[in-house]
């Protein structure tokens, strides 16, 4: 049997689709190849986290994202980005995860009601005491009344 379609549902270099001065395969890609949702990887909204992590600044996601919706509506489709934001990298501090609820919170403004994208949390309170990831639990709690969360964690304790 022959392959009829390829979907392409993560993994891309954002940062490298705009750094092509032809925009041909980010159309194509659009079009052609998302399913719906493609997920993303612009890690963290710090630049000095991204700057540790030799990772694109946030700026560079920004125009990746404007592109993409550019173009998706452009073709008159419907599709959406889930991006993927790091929590707690090692070089993350309080005012990096401010940042990050910001972020957050702009998602709750922007994206229409039955629109929200999932948020996936991959172990971010590792570096909290006991205090605030109850705090944390309490609020993802409150989070996932409305959103769909993906929690994942490496040490049962965390649960």
């Amino acid at each position: 049997p022959r392959v009829k379609k390829v979907f392409i549902r993560s993994g891309i270099r954002f940062d490298y689709l705009l750094a092509d001065p032809d925009d041909s395969f980010f159309k194509k890609l659009v079009r052609d190849h998302v399913s719906g949702q493609l997920k993303v990887a612009p890690e963290h909204c710090s630049d000095r986290v991204l700057d540790a992590m030799g990772k694109p600044h946030f700026a560079v996601y920004e125009q990746f994202r404007r592109r993409f919706f550019e173009i998706t509506k452009s073709i008159g489709k419907e599709q959406y980005l889930v991006p993927y934001l790091m929590s707690s990298h090692p070089g993350c501090e309080l005012r990096d995860a401010v940042q990050l609820c910001v972020r957050l919170s702009l998602a709750e403004a922007l994206y229409a009601e039955g629109e929200k994208p999932p948020i996936i949390l991959d172990d971010p309170f590792v570096n909290l005491d006991a205090r605030r990831l109850s705090a944390a639990k309490q609020l993802l709690a409150a989070l996932a009344k409305k959103y769909q969360i993906l929690y994942l964690v490496c040490h049962e304790e965390r649960r």
